[in-house]
């Protein structure tokens, strides 16, 4: 009996959350006052006590309530939930392209939208570019012209146009670009001037499976979506499990994840709140799609003798030169008997480190991953 009462119980809780949060939406609405919108942010923390799509839905509708208000307050909270609650960044930058499309002036606005192209799809992505190209300002950096390519290539015509006339807007002073001419088809184009532009740059090139690949993206990504839903935030069993199964995928011969494994690549302590679990995955399955040579500079580097490595650069002084290849063997060299050193267009990084892992094992690596509380 109590398995029957129990959950008819959480549905009436959540059936009276949800209309007190539809009530405080209609008031925010009509009236914006610090009293509204506060009573508004109250009931986007009750909703989020809830599970399933009708609530991800409400609390959606409730960013979105919030931004349209322009009331100071709620913009402010918009942005903290883009900047603190990372699996609700889209949304978050979804909502504030709504407010910003109407006053374009905000530059604040026009960096969390601009942040916001690795993880908005669909509408939302639409939405976002549409917003950024009435904006004054332009692109100063050749990975968001590659992210908006790349956008377009997910989106259909109406949404391609949308990412050309971005580009358009954010290259007016370059030369060689692809004539405007108003056909989707240009993207095409669009990707061999950013491959001649930006020749040491990855391409404008959407990431595939490999062929042989154990685990395929849409599959873990659906996977990872439902078990991050299900997942007490509480529950520390999964995130056990997943510091093991760190080390089975070797995550920490290059990575320090909670007190494991070695620092020669990206620190993944800040992980869950730099990247959403989708972008995790897709970083582990394509390391070579987003690359940090800036950071983290990959090489090749060839010596006089004619041996070839390749690798991470772990340290560089005048006379000589570290690398960490995939393996994490740190190989060393004097500046005297490099031949030539190659920057790389793709990772260091091996492929298939998931293929030696179950599903379960997959869903608590990332647990693992995500997890932000102190080790």
């Amino acid at each position: 009996a109590l398995l029957t009462i129990v959950p008819v119980m959480s549905f009436a809780a959540d059936t009276a959350s949800f209309e007190a949060a539809r009530l405080a939406m209609k008031a925010v609405t009509d009236e914006p006052t610090q009293q509204s919108v506060r009573a508004l942010i109250e009931q986007d923390g009750f909703v989020a006590a809830a599970s399933g799509s009708v609530a991800d839905r409400l609390q959606a509708e409730i960013l979105e309530t919030l931004a349209r208000s322009t009331h100071p307050i709620a913009l402010e909270y918009v942005r903290s939930v883009f900047e603190s609650q990372t699996e609700r960044r889209d949304e978050a930058a979804f909502a504030l392209s709504l407010s910003a499309g109407d006053r374009p002036t905000d530059l604040q606005d026009w960096r969390f939208l601009i942040r916001s192209l690795s993880v908005v799809e669909g509408q939302q992505a639409r939405s976002v570019m549409q917003t950024l190209a009435r904006f004054r300002q332009r692109a100063t950096r050749s990975s968001w012209l590659r992210q908006v390519i790349l956008l377009g290539l997910t989106l259909g015509p109406d949404g391609q146009r949308d990412a050309i006339r971005l580009l358009e807007h954010w290259t007016v002073d370059f030369e060689n670009t692809p004539q405007q001419t108003g056909d989707p088809q240009l993207l095409a184009s669009w990707q061999n001037w950013f491959e001649a532009r930006y020749p040491d740059e990855p391409a404008a090139i959407l990431p595939t499976d490999r062929p042989d690949a154990k685990w395929k993206f849409a599959e873990l990504n659906k996977a990872l979506a439902a078990s991050n839903a299900s997942r007490d935030s509480t529950e520390r069993d999964s995130i056990e499990r997943g510091r093991v199964a760190y080390r089975k995928a070797r995550c920490e011969l290059c990575h320090v994840k909670a007190g494991v494994g070695q620092k020669r690549g990206p620190d993944l302590n800040s992980l869950g709140w730099r990247l959403q679990i989708k972008q995790q995955l897709e970083a582990v399955l394509f390391p070579s799609h987003r690359l940090n040579n800036e950071e983290y500079p990959a090489v090749t580097v060839i010596t006089l003798s004619g041996r070839s490595v390749t690798g991470l650069i772990v340290e560089r002084r005048r006379e000589r030169l570290k690398i960490s290849d995939q393996n994490g063997k740190v190989h060393e060299f004097s500046t005297d008997e490099i031949d030539e050193t190659i920057p790389l267009r793709t990772s260091s990084m091996p492929d298939g480190l998931l293929d030696e892992l179950t599903l379960e094992e997959v869903c608590d690596l990332f647990a693992f991953l995500d997890d932000l509380q102190p080790d």
